[in-house]
């Protein structure tokens, strides 16, 4: 049992423990090497765990939740202060509550495996890696982290994906690193030959299964898909950056995409500038985008909307569009008559408080042709917590939340059927498994982080996003306004990554591919399972005490 004297030393140390592991990423290096911290994270836990009550096992993960939340969480402290407007006395409590509560599933973790483990500690490198997968596996988090995530640089590794998702990573690489030391403090030949043996098993099959999927990628037919990164700031936009500029900066990077070959080109979530009339929208009328007028060579005039595109009959400049005269004259004058379709991410409505952040299809001359909208509304910025039970919640938002989308989040544009994921629908997995399993031969993410500045969330952006394409076998296609957008191949590599803050076009040939993996047919069956089997332990413990 830990002495209470060593209790401070040992909460010191997990925080180092889980700053390690945020200091090994990202930026993720190439080497496998790298890899090495996520193997190491669960055997230095085990290690100051192994003499704990539960409760202070619990107590050992939350610090080391923390000591990973305050480097790797960092820029929410800057996306506090600079674009939420919070002051110093505000944005610190705000930001250490968020480390705090990102830590949890890691102080249930180490709780539940010391709970499940037997008084003497016998099988804990059995319980700490099953409540690791079980824990992280049900307990939603705003930022999601895994274990797993740190091993990319292995890609090997991470390719047991495709029959688990991310927790069967989380299980086989904490598995790996605890049952490791523990063969070597108990001098266990049998128990390290097994960890060996499932070492090379893994890393064979992870390379079998990399020269597998390049092989089938390399025959599939292709899709030139045309990325517009525009880089347009949120400082940009406060200070006043038209939206005819906006749309000057799009139809120019959509006229290079165009020349580069593109079937269909994209841009980036809500990066349309104008309200699209919801009603207009569902009605497929041609004059729905307003701004896009340039792409039929006609102008539009926003001042008064066609009358059967007028929400209840009633003009709604706002809705439609929302250019004033001058403006409208401009934006219809920007760029070249557009050839592929688009898939542009635009916020669409009825009225103030009943909106939508959709992704709209358009033809080659702007008109609609679908439009998928969000699902996943991130708190905060999309829907306000607690809103509902707060008055001055509703006095400083008036409107508590966007509109939740239905349906399949599948659409067949450009000879391919494609899956659409707007912002961080790309970090829950049940996303793209759902585009999956409704036909989607690539999957296509559309996001602005734009609010995060320079800071080092984009990256864990693109790593979460990497297990996507893992797990669904399917060609990833990110386009992101202010970077980094890129292909992630259905391997999980990283076929072409733009640079940051940039204002770029390119076109990337995505892979259309078919074959439906484990993990999108089963879904997530790794954490119920791991959960299961830690109560049937945690039963036998409570049995044995009872008998005695």
């Amino acid at each position: 049992m830990t002495s209470p004297r060593a209790l401070p030393r040992t909460l010191l140390l997990a925080g180092g423990v889980g700053g390690m592991l945020a200091l090994s990423g990202p930026p993720l290096p190439q080497h496998a090497l790298a890899a090495l911290p996520a193997f190491f994270f669960s055997p230095l836990l085990l290690t100051l765990i192994r003499e704990q009550r539960p409760t202070r096992a619990a107590l050992t993960g939350l610090c080391a939740g923390i000591g990973f939340g305050l480097w790797a969480l960092r820029f929410a402290l800057d996306v506090l202060a600079r674009f939420a407007g919070f002051g110093p006395a505000l944005a610190w409590p705000t930001f250490l509550l968020l480390v705090v509560l990102q830590a949890l599933p890691l102080a249930l973790a180490l709780g539940l495996a010391r709970l499940a483990d037997t008084p003497h500690s016998s099988r804990l490198h059995l319980t700490l890696p099953l409540a690791l997968a079980g824990s992280f596996g049900v307990v939603p988090m705003l930022f999601p982290w895994h274990l797993g995530h740190f091993t990319l640089p292995w890609l090997g590794w991470a390719q047991v994906a495709e029959l688990g998702g991310l927790p069967l990573v989380d299980l086989l690489t904490a598995m790996v690193g605890c049952c490791g030391l523990v063969a070597l403090q108990s001098r266990s030949r049998r128990l390290g030959a097994l960890t060996a043996m499932w070492v090379v098993g893994m890393a064979t099959f992870g390379h079998l299964r990399l020269s597998a999927v390049s092989a089938g990628r390399s025959t599939a037919p292709q899709l030139p898909v045309g990325l517009v990164q525009p880089n347009i700031t949120v400082a940009e936009v406060r200070a006043g950056l038209s939206p005819a500029a906006r749309l000057a900066i799009l139809e120019r990077l959509s006229a290079e995409a165009d020349a580069q070959g593109a079937e269909l080109t994209l841009w980036p979530e809500a990066a349309y500038p104008l309200r699209v009339s919801r009603d207009a929208l569902e009605q497929r009328h041609p004059s729905a985008l307003a701004g896009l007028a340039a792409w039929r060579g006609q102008g539009v005039d926003a001042q008064r909307p066609p009358s059967d595109v007028r929400p209840g009959g009633q003009d709604d400049t706002r809705a439609i569009g929302g250019l004033g005269s001058g403006e409208s004259a401009e934006a219809a004058r920007v760029g070249a008559r557009g050839r592929a379709p688009r898939v542009l991410g635009a916020m669409t409505g009825t009225g103030p408080c009943t909106r939508w952040n959709s992704l709209v299809v358009v033809d080659g001359a702007g008109a609609p042709m679908a439009h998928v909208d969000k699902r996943e509304l991130f708190p905060f910025a999309e829907w306000i917590p607690l809103w509902a039970w707060s008055e001055g919640l509703q006095a400083r938002f008036p409107c508590g939340s966007e509109q939740v989308g239905t349906g399949e989040p599948v659409v067949d544009v450009a000879g391919a059927r494609v899956g659409l994921l707007n912002c961080h629908e790309d970090v829950r997995p049940g996303r793209a498994r759902e585009a999956t399993l409704a036909g989607a031969r690539v999957l296509l993410n559309f996001s602005n982080d734009a609010w995060f500045g320079a800071s080092v969330q984009p990256e864990l952006h693109r790593i979460v996003a990497r297990f996507r394409a893992i797990e669904t076998r399917r060609d990833l296609v990110r386009v992101v306004n202010t970077g980094r957008s890129g292909h992630i191949a259905a391997t999980g590599e990283e076929r072409v990554v733009l640079t940051r803050h940039q204002a770029q076009a390119t076109v990337v040939r995505a892979r259309l591919l078919a074959h439906e993996t484990l993990s999108v047919a089963l879904g997530d069956w790794v954490p119920p399972l791991a959960l299961v089997l830690l109560v049937a332990c945690v039963a036998e413990r409570v049995g044995l005490a009872r008998r005695r």
